[in-house]
């Protein structure tokens, strides 16, 4: 499971690529999170590994509260 992610951001259009150790990830961030981003040379966030039968989708959050939250919001 992919729980941490450092590395240069990469920003197209609404999406967020992280490059680090020369792999790309795709993940899905806020509208907030893509705007502060752009701007860095690197950045850190924490990742929810979201794995279904059909999809397996990185959620990123730039703070472990928020990642929580997220967490226990998804229960429901």
């Amino acid at each position: 499971m992919i729980a941490y992610l450092t590395g240069k951001p990469l920003v197209h259009s609404n999406e967020l690529i992280i490059l680090t150790a020369n792999v790309c990830y795709g993940v899905t961030v806020t509208n907030h999170v893509l705007s502060i981003t752009s701007t860095q040379e690197e950045i850190s966030l924490y990742i929810y590994t979201h794995v279904k039968e059909d999809a397996l989708v990185l959620f990123s959050f730039s703070s472990l509260n928020d990642k929580k939250l997220f967490k226990i919001l998804e229960r429901f």
